[in-house]
Parts: C-alpha cells; structure tokens; sequence
C-alpha cells in the first residue's frame, strides 16, 4: 500500500444565521442598565471600555486595526454565530482582548473576559488575547471558528489563565500561536489546511495543557511546518488525545523545547518523522501510535526524548529513558536468515542511537520457541533477557545496540504441520550468535508499509453485497477519543439507529484503492459508516476497554489487528 495519508477532524464548529451587515463604522459602546440578562447589542467595529455583557447583532466588517476590541476586565462578548471580516490588512486584528493599545504598554492586566461563538476571517490575526507589551491577560474562547488569517488564526501572548474550548481554524498562516504563555488550558482544537503549523508553542509556554487536538494538512514543508511545533523554551506542557496527521512535515517537532509530554495521540501519514527532536530534552510519548509517516517514525536529531508504550507500526512497540534514539518500522523478512534455520515473524523495528537501553516488544506472535533477536553488522544476537508472554501473545527484551530488532521463530516446535511451513520437531533452539552465507542486508529507516501484517478479513455477508456498515462506539462516559481506519475499498459517511458519523469525521481517498476514515467519537456515543471492502488497519491511542467496533451490529473488534 502506498504511504497512509490520512486526514483528521475533530467537532467542528456549527456557525449558525449568518445576515448581510448594514454600513459599519468604528463605534464606542458601554454596557445597557437592565437586569442581569441585558446585554449591549454590537452590529459596528467597537472598542468595550466596561465591564459587562456584549452581544453581536450582526456580521462586522473592518480594515485595519482591531474590529472588536476589548479594554476592560469582566465582559462577556456573544458572538451569536456572527462573523468579523477583514481584508487581509497588515497588523489587522479581528478581535483583541488586551487593556491597552495594540503594541502599547498598558497599566493594568485584563481578566475574566470571555468571547464565545464567533469567527473571525480575513486578519493578519483573527483573534488575540493579549499583546507583546503586556503581561498576564486572561480569557476564555469557546466555540470558535478562525479562517484565512494571514499569521494566526489564534494568537495568544503574554497570557495565563486562558482558556480555549471548542476551535476550528482552517487555512490560516498559523492555526493557533503561542508567546510567552502559561497555565493555559487548550481543548478539543481542530487544526486544518494552515500554511505553517497547525499549533505553534513559540517562545516560553509553560505548564499549558492541550487536550483533544487534531492537526491535519497543515504544513508547506518549512522548519516549523506541520502538525505542532514547540519551540524555544516551551517546556512542562502536556499535549493528550491527539492526532497529528497528513502534515506536511513533522507530526510534531520539539525544537529546543523541553519536559513536554505526548500521550494518547495518534501521528500517521506525516511527510516528515512522526516525531521529530531537533533538539529536543527530555521530552516525553506515552501511550502513543506511530505509523505510515515519512520520515522514521521517531527521529531524534538533536538532544533526547524519552517514551513509555511507543507503538511503532504494526507490531513493535518501545519503550525507553530518556535518550537520543531513533526508531522506525523494518522489515525483518528482508534481512538474512534468522539463526538456528529460524524465521523472523514479519514486522520489526529499527533501533538506533542506543545508549540506555531500549525495551522492545513485539505482538501478535505465538509460541513457545519464538524469541527477540538483533541483526546488525551482519550478524544476528539473541537478546539476554527476551520473555515471551503467551497470554498476551508478545516477546519481548531490553535492546543495547544499534540494530533491526525481531521476533524469531527459533524452532518450529510449535508451528502448525502444514505445506507451508515446517513439521514439528522436538529439538530446541540453539542460541548463538551467528551470521549465514550470503551478503548482509543494511538496516534501513525509511518507512515500510505494514497493511499486510495488519489485514484483516471481517466476517463477509450471508448476501451477495459486499457493502456492510461499520460502527466505532464508545463504551465510556466523559471520554473522547480518536481512531484511523484503513479501508481496502471505499467508504461514506452513515448513519444507523442508534450512531451516526460526525460532521467533523471524514474518509480521504488515498489514491491507491484505499481510503481513510479519520475521526472522533467518545460519551458512550458512536459513528458509522458504510464500507465496500475490508478493514486493513485500525488505530487508536484510547484504551480497548474504551470501544467497540462493529459490522452490521456485529462486534468484531476481536477480529481486527490490535490497536494498542
């Protein structure tokens, strides 16, 4: 199959009555006297100098300088679905919440302000809290949308104590920036087709929390392109439930950041590595699947990363101190023969610039006989301390050098007697370290395709129709998560009784008789679609106990390659 390019969306936001604007000009207003629940109406560009609470009226529409601009702490701005227009003007914001001037000084730091569904198109920055000049601004955005901003869609600097919750940005220079941000909190953004990054911590965010993030198509192949980039000084921030797809570049690039956490997170059909350090220091994946990018999987060019249940591919999965190790998915079949007359079970992984250690663990294997191995120099080398774990159906052991490491059939005392594979035999595995006639293979770091390890037929039809529906259901309250299924076929969008597929998920044609769907779903809820073809993979960063999957209500997701 060729390279996964995949496509992600979250929940998009629904923006609702958009109306023609009457003639505008800049205006200020003060709040109405009235009850609690008045609100100042605002259909014209304005500055709030008092607290209170604001609602738009109609669509705004401006040059340069702030549309909508907000100078006092305690406001509240509906944006009632409403739009705020610009045309493209340099240092042009859409909405700024900030107590002074643009670029100015102000004497006192703004808090409690809140904008809420609204979007913001045709800025140099859609909308930013905060401004360069000050310090610790604080607000709270929801259900926004920011599109066709030349720099930012959101930007937000010299900030804490922000909150941004429920966020679509498309195609803008930037989806989100962050300068000289802290104890921040950003949840469930979706980042689409933005000519840089997608998410971009710049300079100095700390302790900001970002959950339910998805990054996809964004990238034009420069340094700080592609899915989130974190920069310099960005440490201790926790990015969870994510996934980072079809960017162009990296999945995610720490550059010079430090003590940052990935978990349960998703990167598959980037350009460039899945994950990339240059440098990064002492950051930290856990929980995290990495598949079809580019680039190697993990690619530490500068510094070391740490990572605990690093799933790389189909079958391997690593976990490692801090340290500046590479790894990507390999193809131990291509090697030369496994020693003892064995034979390498499929997929590996390629391991290199060890220092500490690197525990490797590979699944879907069975049998007593089978053990890790490492080829490198042209020689195989048994792994001391390789466990197999019936149970789980995995061997695994602690890698010390460079090199492919694979699961190996030593002997084949446990295989089936069959045509196609060897009868069974009594004698057990020699454990040496040897080489075989023939010239050595190199390992390699470019990407391998891993459908055929990863193909699995679901139980066909009774009928004659090959089309059947597929349902991805939550099976816990007050959790979202995300998933990417390859389909050998086609798929559309469904819906059934009970679920029905989201307006932020979508199936991607990939161009080579396959297509992606991408998408999210959690809260014991669920999406659907219908499938012409066979499930070749499935991937996710939740739990197993978290869904189900199902064809034509059937519960199949014992029948699909593991995720985890």
């Amino acid at each position: 199959m060729a390279s996964l390019r995949v496509a992600a969306v979250a929940l998009v936001v629904l923006l609702s009555g958009m109306v023609a604007a009457a003639p505008l000009s800049d205006s200020e207003v003060v709040p109405t006297t009235g009850t609690a629940q008045d609100a100042t109406q605002v259909d014209a560009c304005t500055t709030i100098n008092e607290s209170g609470t604001y609602e738009l009226t109609a669509d705004l529409e401006g040059s340069d300088g702030p549309c909508l601009h907000v100078r006092e702490s305690a406001v509240t701005v509906r944006g009632n679905g409403y739009a705020v227009r610009g045309n493209g003007s340099e240092d042009s914001v859409g909405i700024l919440v900030y107590g002074g001037a643009p670029d100015e000084s102000a004497n006192s730091s703004l808090g409690d302000v809140t904008v809420q569904n609204v979007t913001a198109s045709g800025w140099e920055r859609g909308i930013q809290v905060g401004d360069i000049r000050g310090s610790g601004t604080n607000a709270t955005l929801s259900n926004a949308a920011v599109t066709d901003n030349d720099v930012a869609g959101v930007y937000l600097v010299e900030a804490e104590n922000t909150t941004v919750d429920g966020l679509d940005a498309t195609g803008n220079g930037n989806g989100v920036i962050l300068w000289e941000v802290q104890d921040s909190a950003l949840t469930d953004v979706t980042a689409t087709d933005n000519r840089d990054s997608g998410l971009a911590l710049m300079q100095d965010v700390y302790d900001v929390e970002i959950r339910g993030v998805t990054a996809t198509g964004n990238g034009d192949g420069g340094f700080s392109s592609g899915g989130v980039y974190a920069s310099t000084d960005a440490r201790r921030n926790v990015i969870a439930d994510a996934v980072l797809s079809n960017n162009e570049g990296a999945g995610l690039r720490f550059s010079d950041s430090g003590e940052n956490v990935l978990r349960d997170a998703v990167l598959a059909g980037n350009t460039g590595p899945g994950v990339h350090g240059i440098p990064a220091n002492d950051d930290d994946l856990r929980n995290v699947t990495v598949v079809d990018n580019g680039g190697p999987a993990l690619r530490v060019e500068q510094g070391q990363l740490s990572g605990t249940g690093v799933r790389i591919g189909a079958r391997a999965t690593a976990s490692f101190a801090s340290q500046p190790v590479t790894l990507d998915d390999a193809d131990a079949t291509d090697l030369r023969t496994p020693p003892s007359g064995g034979l390498a079970v499929d997929n590996g992984v390629n391991v290199t610039g060890v220092q500490s250690g690197v525990t490797v663990t590979i699944s879907d294997v069975n049998g007593a006989a089978v053990e890790l191995w490492r080829y490198g120099g042209g020689t195989w080398t048994r792994i001391d301390d390789t466990r197999y774990d019936a149970d789980a159906g995995t061997v695994s052991g602690t890698v010390r050098d460079d090199g492919v490491v694979a699961a190996v059939r030593t002997s084949t005392r446990d295989a089936p007697a069959t045509t196609a594979t060897p009868t069974a035999t009594t004698t057990g595995p020699t454990i040496t370290e040897t080489t075989s006639d023939g010239p050595p293979a190199t390992p390699t770091t470019d990407p391998v395709t891993t459908t055929e390890a990863m193909t699995t037929q679901p139980p066909t039809d009774d009928g004659n129709d090959d089309e059947w529906t597929l349902g991805v259901l939550s099976t816990r309250a007050d959790h979202d998560f995300a998933y990417v299924v390859v389909v050998d076929g086609d798929a559309e969008k469904a819906s059934t009784e009970a679920v029905a597929a989201d307006s932020g998920d979508r199936v991607l044609d990939n161009g080579d008789g396959t297509v992606t769907i991408v998408g999210t779903t959690g809260d014991e809820s669920g999406d659907a679609f219908r499938v012409d073809g066979t499930i070749e993979s499935f991937y996710t960063p939740a739990s197993p106990s978290d869904y189900v999957i199902e064809r034509d209500g059937e519960d199949v997701t014992d029948d699909l390659p593991g995720p985890n």
